[in-house]
């Protein structure tokens, strides 16, 4: 609920309608997204029946005329996203029960809870490198197939990307659960087992849900990693390990090498808006049901769902002699296998990353050096460092957060400050939720038909710069409105009764109180930017520059894009993969500090609010 005060003059009329006007930006971002893939569609549309586009078998755009049927293309992006949840969701829900209801606290606070949401800031181009270059060789020889870039490669790597993500969020549900439920539950005799199946996982239920289909929406969008594992053959499957090409993968190869105003160009942006409309429609659906969650206290809970009773009947003494004594064995038995399933998910998560990050730490130790770092890239990037895409990674983060920060920060002061329950509150939360599920290709869309094109920015450090920030706009608005509603209502209290309006409130109490969340939100913003790729392939990231970007309109290379560059169209693929190891290496870095330093912080600021 907003903080409840009148309005005492002037300066106060002018800072709600400055942070009101501020958030309305976020709609209006909301809003140019669809309308501008509308727009660019309507040409292909004119031409080709969306029927027609939806359930084509062929794709091939560059024929005359061209064939521009995206059936493939869809049965693909389902086929990935289908296989990789039926992989990822099971898994994330194991590491969750184990993080929640068996690992000790302290466990859970200090390494568990925060390894998951270190590892939701791993850079998907990471996992599509290794995809490529280790788990497609494997494939293809272990499985005698013709080819290991397929479904299964891509949706492998898809379940274990969503696994951190979607596991921290149902960790969070479940531990919301009142624990009284818990005590009754024991109270009556149940294991934990028990426990967990019939009183905590239908509890949380409604937030399992949310986050799996958060997870499912995550797969489907995701870029990079389908652009480097799934095989970029427009075919319907008929096995998982056959290489398709989803619409993801298909915008990101094709829209940078496609005229600007042709049908295939247009027919790109059709493929962007299927997939910004399936994910709005996941999003929504997740939202309602959250709301779901609201309301559930712990007695109406159990005369709901008799969970804890059912478990009591079980445990009667009406049974025949010796029953009893087989029953509470297999209890013990059913407790034990429950117990040691999650335990071995969370363990088994922990020494696949470390083989990770010691597998590239074994291939690219032997290229990092001072000179690796500021020596830049040289003879064809098959000798030198990574000195100019980094700078350029450096530069794409100060602008995006430049841009960014006084947006999300404004619209969480809003949400805090001086929102109330009406429909424009609605509709920004809407917009906020919808922008924080669009695929990261879309924005890139966006980008291109706003920023590169309508206002003439051109591919440049600008273009790229603002494209990431409207992709972090909903993190920094999150993290903000959380830190503002930190802010005990004792502060803002006192600050009133010695005279203080409520603009001089905000600014001499509210803002230094939340600054360091604030803060904390904001790096954890940069170590998502850092990171991507698929928003600047077309909007401002090239494929190779002679120094570091000196304007904001010079295109700008970037770590993410010339590590995808070197191992996709480099010369030399083979002789230069110790650069490209090293370069994920200096990526990975980049990313886990900023994360590291942001979840550090946050549990710092947590461990201090525990303590008072």
């Amino acid at each position: 609920r907003a903080n409840s005060r009148s309005f005492g003059g002037t300066g106060d009329k002018i800072a709600a309608r400055t942070a009101f006007a501020i958030s309305a930006l976020c709609i209006v971002l909301m809003l140019f997204i669809l309308c501008f893939l509308v727009v660019e569609s309507l040409p292909v549309l004119r031409t080709t029946r969306a029927s027609e586009l939806v359930s084509g078998m062929d794709w091939y755009p560059q024929e005359e005329p061209p064939a521009l049927g995206m059936r493939p293309l869809i049965f693909a992006t389902l086929g990935v996203t289908l296989l990789s949840s039926l992989i990822g969701l099971p898994f994330s829900l194991l590491i969750a029960i184990f993080s929640a209801e068996i690992a000790p606290s302290w466990l859970r606070n200090f390494l568990i809870k925060p390894l998951l949401e270190l590892l939701g800031f791993l850079p998907s181009i990471v996992l599509g490198f290794l995809g490529m270059v280790v788990v497609a060789p494997w494939l293809q020889e272990r499985f005698d197939l013709l080819t290991g870039l397929n479904l299964f490669n891509a949706s492998l790597l898809l379940g274990i990307l969503m696994a951190p993500v979607v596991g921290s969020l149902i960790d969070e549900a479940l531990c919301a659960v009142p624990r009284e439920l818990r005590d009754a539950s024991y109270a009556l005799g149940a294991t934990r087992w028990e426990t967990t199946a019939k009183v905590v996982i239908p509890g949380a239920l409604p937030g399992i849900l949310a986050a799996s289909l958060l997870g499912v929406m995550r797969s489907m969008g995701e870029t990079m990693v389908v652009l480097m594992a799934a095989g970029g053959a427009a075919i319907i499957p008929r096995s998982i390990f056959d290489p398709v090409r989803p619409l993801t993968s298909t915008i990101a190869a094709e829209m940078g090498e496609t005229p600007v105003g042709s049908p295939h160009y247009h027919a790109l942006f059709f493929a962007g808006l299927l997939l910004l409309l399936i994910t709005l429609a996941i999003n929504l659906l997740s939202a309602g049901i959250e709301k779901k969650r609201t309301g559930l206290s712990g007695k109406g809970f159990l005369r709901k769902h008799r969970k804890v009773r059912a478990i009591q009947d079980n445990n009667t003494l009406t049974e025949p002699a010796g029953t009893g004594l087989h029953k509470i064995g297999r209890r013990r038995w059913a407790n034990g296998i429950a117990t040691a399933v999650p335990a071995a998910s969370a363990v088994f998560l922990g020494l696949l990353l470390l083989g990770v990050f010691s597998f590239l730490l074994r291939r690219g130790w032997s290229v990092l050096s001072l000179e690796f770092i500021f020596e830049p890239p040289l003879d064809g990037m098959t000798r030198g460092g990574v000195l100019t895409p980094l700078a350029g990674t450096v530069q794409l983060i100060v602008v995006s957060m430049l841009a960014c920060i006084p947006v999300g920060v404004g619209t969480g002061l809003y949400f805090s400050e001086y929102a109330a329950n009406g429909p424009f509150t609605k509709a920004l939360r809407l917009a906020i939720r919808c922008l924080a599920g669009v695929p990261s290709v879309v924005f890139g869309l966006f980008g291109l038909s706003f920023f590169v094109i309508f206002l003439g920015f051109g591919p440049s450090l600008l273009a790229a710069s603002l494209t990431l920030a409207c992709l972090a706009l909903p993190l920094i608005v999150t993290a903000s409105e959380q830190a503002f509603r930190a802010v005990p209502q004792d502060y803002r209290d006192a600050s009133y009764a010695l005279g203080a309006t409520k603009q001089q409130t905000i600014l001499k109490v509210v803002f230094p109180s939340a600054a360091s969340t604030i803060v904390t939100g904001a790096i954890l913003s940069i170590g998502r930017v850092a990171g991507e790729t698929a928003p600047i392939m077309f909007t401002g990231a090239a494929f190779y520059t002679s120094g570091i970007a000196a304007s904001f309109f010079d295109e700008v290379m970037a770590l993410p894009y010339h590590i995808y560059v070197m191992a996709t169209a480099g010369t030399n693929l083979e002789q230069t993969r110790p650069l490209q190891y090293g370069a994920i290496l200096v990526l990975v870095g980049l990313v886990f500090g900023f994360s590291f330093m942001g979840v550090w912080m946050r549990m710092r600021i947590r461990a201090g609010e525990r303590r008072s």
